[in-house]
């Protein structure tokens, strides 16, 4: 695993883990889509909840292993991605890359989220008419 602190290079297509894993802090892992500010990069949202605003992904959008053959902590499991571009502050880290998209998955992304404007999650969810509990479940 590889981990990197704030403004370190990331590829798009690299999925992470945050340091700080609260609800309102990186719970999901993250798709590393573009270096966004210099307070926060721009990414995608993973989550294996099967919902009408998310999207489904397939087992050849992610690789199993690094270039060295070590499987990567998150494969594909049921994942769907979550259609928006989030802001994802710096100072949830350092990151750990965890995993990487394949090309098909790279391009299933930017297909989906590269014409969308960046948000926070808080305003996703306002946007979306979404409403969580504090624990990451949706109420009701």
């Amino acid at each position: 695993m590889i981990t990197k602190t704030l403004k370190q290079e990331f590829t798009i297509g690299d999925i992470l883990e945050s340091t700080h894993r609260g609800f309102k802090e990186g719970l999901h892992y993250i798709i590393y889509f573009d270096a966004g500010s210099d307070n926060v990069f721009l990414g995608a949202m993973l989550t294996k909840l099967n919902h009408e605003l998310n999207i489904e992904m397939i087992q050849d959008h992610f690789h199993p292993s690094d270039n060295l053959s070590q499987a990567y902590k998150v494969t594909y499991r049921n994942s769907f991605l979550v259609k928006a571009k989030l802001e994802k502050p710096y100072k949830w880290g350092p990151f750990t890359k965890v995993g990487t998209l394949t090309p098909l998955g790279v391009e299933f992304v930017k297909n989906n989220i590269a014409n969308l404007s960046s948000e926070s999650w808080e305003d996703y969810c306002t946007r979306t008419k979404l409403n969580f509990k504090d624990n990451g479940r949706r109420k009701g």
